[in-house]
């Protein structure tokens, strides 16, 4: 298989490091592909799950308590973060 060191890049900040995961997430990709070789910045975007970063959390738990609604919503990061924890009513509910 070939990659771009940019879509090796993403691939890593997207999975992490834990080398498990990189290797079920560099498979599925591989099954995926099946017989193109080439793996882009697209195929990763599209089959892989960002990893939820402590940092990310922390934040998140900050905007709460600061009931800051709208870096909330204009942090990308975060907002996943809200979906993944079915929180988003809590959150929007925060006056």
């Amino acid at each position: 298989y070939n990659i771009s060191p940019k879509a090796l890049e993403l691939f890593i900040d997207r999975v992490g490091k834990n080398l498990g995961i990189l290797n079920s997430e560099a498979n599925k990709i591989m099954i995926y592909k099946d017989n193109d070789l080439n793996i882009t910045e697209e195929d990763i975007l599209n089959l892989t799950s960002k990893i939820i970063v402590e940092e990310d959390l922390f934040k998140l738990v900050d905007y709460i308590i600061k009931k800051d609604k709208k870096d909330i919503f204009l942090s990308k990061d975060i907002f996943h973060l809200c979906l993944h924890f079915y929180i988003i009513s809590p959150v929007h509910s925060i006056q």
